[in-house]
């Protein structure tokens, strides 16, 4: 004997099954390419993405649009942008942005004008956490880094005889 679905089950049940189809699963990004309409301030910011960074939007848990730049062909460490918030009375306009992959989580990156020096402000202060963030993924996974080459570690038995007397 099969139970019955009702109607209300069997709509719940598609509109999880075409949900699910268009979260972000971790797939590859593709340069300059959108799969959902952006809001403006991403496209505008879009414009002054240059080499060796590409950008890409799409959906992420169904949570609107959202932005990702990566460096180079490794999209591993990626910029996700994933929210603007306009100028308010004291502050000033700011992307929010995340770099999971190291744990960067609920950044800002604050826009001074909307003009092109403005925006260009903005994935600067983005692109140097992404370097940042790399660089200390390195040293996290064991990764030391090399000594300098002349520095000698000092001789605890020397004290203060080496001192210029005054």
């Amino acid at each position: 004997m099969g139970s019955k679905m009702s109607r209300r089950e069997r709509t719940l049940r598609k509109n999880k099954r075409v949900n699910r189809r268009k979260t972000y699963r971790a797939g590859g990004f593709t340069h300059k390419r959108m799969l959902c309409s952006p809001i403006l301030q991403y496209t505008n910011l879009s414009k002054y993405v240059k080499s060796p960074y590409k950008w890409m939007m799409q959906q992420y848990r169904n949570g609107g649009c959202d932005m990702y730049i990566w460096k180079g062909d490794n999209q591993t460490p990626h910029i996700h942008i994933h929210g603007f918030h306009p100028m308010e009375y004291s502050q000033m306009a700011y992307y929010e942005f995340t770099i999971t992959a190291y744990g960067e989580k609920n950044l800002k990156a604050y826009l001074p004008n909307i003009t092109q020096d403005g925006y260009e402000d903005v994935l600067q202060q983005m692109f140097v956490v992404l370097n940042k963030v790399v660089v200390q993924g390195k040293l996290a996974e064991g990764k030391k880094q090399k000594p300098l080459i002349n520095w000698k570690t000092p001789d605890r038995n020397i004290g203060n005889n080496n001192l210029p007397k005054i």
